[in-house]
């Protein structure tokens, strides 16, 4: 019954993908026509553009994408696509997630032979994998521009100096720094000059994308200072110094964690290259844990049992600075 329901999701699902495949092109050039068609009309600039800005397409499936938009957490993993910096509609990545989940549900079900709730929640674990995939785009994305930051705004300020605007000294920062930092500079600097978005609008739309404490304080500065004025080069030549502190501290930080951090690497794998060990060396020894029911409901309280601790762990050794 189960491998049942699991093959007729899965084909499901590759049927979904085989009808994006055969028409996604032919989409696509309906779109590229609408927006050439659109840049020929009478409309402004500004109402070009601004809804290209605050909207995003979830799929090139009309009614996917309809249906995709009145799901709050679809939402949220596009936003958690676009601060990755990946260009996939999150339709796709949606189907991905459920043949992962379809193929996790059927192994475990039918090779592992662990109850259905366990095979529930390996599907739920292989659903989870592109978007733990997409975290770690982000993550590795943010520790870029994290490093790329306080010299863009030492190049903002000298050209602030120079005499020069805030939007033109953003414009020289997203010409002289590779990605992320640059194109989404270059990209908030097109929607005001070319897109007519309101200045506020597009500072936020860029913090938005990037989830950056440090830009987040930088785009403050500048919307504050852009209302009521002041001396922005004073403004940013303290969060550029603020900056360069916190990354020492941080570094410090983690070298003092970095014995904790190991200790909970090798108490974590421990059991599991005894487990290993064991199966190798006598492979009957634990026959008994893997057979019988009261052995898997053991496996599963204790791995659920290492994955409480993993959390509390990690909350311990990590020092928000």
């Amino acid at each position: 019954m189960l491998l049942a329901i699991s093959g007729i999701f899965f084909v499901f699902i590759l049927v979904i993908g085989a009808t994006y495949l055969y028409w996604a092109p032919q989409w696509r050039e309906a779109e590229a026509l609408a927006r050439r068609l659109a840049q020929t009309s009478t409309a402004s600039a500004a109402q070009m553009e601004i809804p290209v800005v605050q909207q995003q397409v979830l799929s090139h499936i009309p009614w996917f994408d309809a249906a995709l938009r009145r799901i709050p957490f679809v939402l949220r993993l596009d936003r958690l696509r676009e601060q990755a910096g990946n260009q996939t509609p999150i339709g796709i990545w949606l189907l991905v997630g459920g043949m992962c989940a379809v193929l996790g549900f059927w192994l475990v079900s039918q090779i592992g032979r662990l109850p259905w709730w366990g095979a529930l929640v390996c599907g739920s674990g292989g659903f989870s994998l592109p978007f733990l995939y997409l975290s770690h785009l982000k993550h590795d994305r943010l520790r870029r521009f994290h490093e790329q930051f306080p010299e863009a705004l030492g190049m903002l300020i000298r050209s602030i100096q120079a005499g020069h605007s805030l939007i033109i000294g953003m414009q020289l920062v997203s010409e002289e720094f590779p990605d992320p930092l640059g194109p989404e500079f270059r990209r908030t600097v097109e929607h005001i000059t070319k897109g007519g978005l309101p200045f506020d609008e597009a500072m936020k739309a860029l913090s938005d994308r990037l989830d950056s404490l440090d830009l987040k304080y930088f785009v403050i500065a500048t919307i504050i200072q852009r209302e009521s004025g002041g001396n922005l080069t004073e403004v940013l030549e303290k969060l550029e110094g603020l900056i360069r502190q916190r990354f020492e501290l941080q570094d410090r930080v983690k070298a003092l964690s970095a014995e904790g951090k190991l200790s909970a690497i090798v108490l974590f794998a421990l059991p599991f290259v005894i487990v290993l060990a064991l199966m190798v060396l006598n492979p009957g020894y634990l026959s008994v844990l893997f057979e019988t029911e009261t052995g898997r409901w053991l496996i599963g309280v204790g791995l659920s049992m290492m994955i409480i601790g993993g959390f509390i762990t990690k909350r311990m050794i990590a020092i928000r600075v």
